[in-house]
């Protein structure tokens, strides 16, 4: 989804420069800009709407693995007990002395 925003908003610019370069403004012209214009937007929403969603759904994972409960990450079970959060990369790290040590799982992998 990033990529085709960034292909959008390229082919925008490269088409306003493109008619302004060419002098005259058609209606038509206009047009063609103002709705490339208008699905940018349109996209550029989605696209939040979507990094939203998942923020919230990461979030609630980190709170659940913050409250003690034991969360399935593939087929591992990740608790408090074993694995310490790491915020900066967003993964649960194998604490030292477990059976876990040194294994990393990031938050993406789990449910």
């Amino acid at each position: 989804m990033k990529i085709l925003l960034i292909v959008l908003i390229s082919v925008i610019i490269g088409l306003f420069l493109y008619f302004n370069f060419r002098g005259r403004w058609s209606k038509k012209r206009v047009v063609i800009l103002g709705v490339l214009c208008a699905l940018c937007v349109v996209l550029a929403l989605i696209y939040t709407l979507l990094l939203d969603k998942k923020n919230r759904a990461d979030a609630e994972i980190i709170a659940s693995f913050h409250r003690g409960e034991t969360l399935q990450c593939g087929e591992i079970s990740v608790n408090s007990a074993d694995f310490t959060f790491t915020n900066g990369t967003l993964s649960f790290t194998g604490k030292v002395g477990t059976k876990h040590q040194h294994k990393i799982i990031a938050l993406e992998a789990c449910e």
